[in-house]
């Protein structure tokens, strides 16, 4: 009878597999007829971050596309009964830096935004480039070392720096010495968030 009522009770969960702006995947189980806002609650519950709305959760669709899960709706509703269900969670209303109330929030919008940068979503001038370049190094190795350092500059305004380019964004990421990760990620989204496309979602058309 025990094993017969565990089969039951396994039958009635779903399992999904929930990658974070950060890469990382989490495991989340919630019941079989939850919908999306159900396991979004899980998941940010995981991750102690109560400013949950500024968050969705997206699937791949039939096409590749990216669609949001609609969190009013049950999950096995709108995604093939794959078990688990993979999801990505997303920053999907963006604000101010400065009204983001909690440190993980910041974070994930921070890997979020640093992932928008890396696809080229953002744009920004060669002044800006340089300031973002030693933020997010300072963010990412800590304090100058000349043997760690890597510069995002070339991904940020699509040109390779000078060598006077170079000494200005080594001496910016000298000034952020002792700065902690926390400070620094807040200062990148202060300068992300002037941008003109920050928070836009892009799309593939045909």
């Amino acid at each position: 009878m025990l094993n017969v009522a565990h089969q039951r009770f396994t039958a009635a969960k779903m399992l999904c597999h929930v990658t974070r702006p950060d890469s990382v995947v989490m495991e989340v189980e919630v019941d079989a007829k939850a919908n999306g806002e159900d396991c979004l609650n899980k998941v940010c519950r995981k991750l102690g971050i109560i400013e949950a709305d500024y968050f969705g959760l997206q699937f791949t669709g039939s096409k590749g596309e990216s669609l949001w899960l609609n969190l009013r709706n049950r999950i096995c509703q709108q995604m093939d009964n794959v078990t688990p269900c993979r999801l990505r969670l997303r920053v999907k209303f963006f604000v101010e830096p400065h009204l983001i109330l909690q440190e993980q929030t910041r974070h994930l919008f921070f890997m979020h935004v640093k992932e928008d940068l890396h696809h080229g979503h953002l744009h920004m001038g060669s002044e800006q480039a340089e300031e973002l370049s030693a933020l997010l190094a300072q963010a990412e190795f800590g304090d100058y070392n000349q043997n760690t350092a890597r510069y995002w500059y070339s991904d940020l305004c699509g040109e390779e720096p000078s060598a006077d380019t170079v000494n200005s964004i080594v001496s910016r990421h000298k000034a952020l010495e002792e700065s902690s990760q926390a400070s620094v990620e807040y200062q990148a989204l202060q300068l992300v968030s002037s941008l003109e496309h920050y928070g836009v979602e892009w799309h593939w058309a045909r």
